[in-house]
């Protein structure tokens, strides 16, 4: 069953875009770095970020330039949903 094989948490090793076969891009940069979490529940979770995104001056996620946090922003990409239906059967 595919859920036995794929639980547990996984290094990004690369992120890139591929049409006809061939690398167009790369959404967050060569050097992304990032995991993808397959829980044994049912549950996936992903993270990936730029090598150089923008860092904040403050600890606060809501504070600071609005420019800045939206540079800051750009540079994350994170989600998660329940793959149960899909993945676990």
């Amino acid at each position: 069953m595919l859920a036995e094989k794929i639980i547990g948490v996984w290094e990004l090793q690369i992120w890139e875009t591929v049409v006809d076969d061939k690398v167009i891009g790369y959404p967050l940069g060569e050097k992304a770095s990032g995991f993808i979490a397959y829980h044994p529940i049912g549950f996936m979770s992903v993270n990936i970020s730029a090598p150089n995104r923008a860092r904040l001056a403050t600890d606060d996620p809501f504070a600071g330039d609005p420019k800045l946090l939206t540079l800051d922003a750009k540079g994350y990409l994170s989600y998660c949903f329940l793959a149960f239906p899909y993945f676990f059967g």
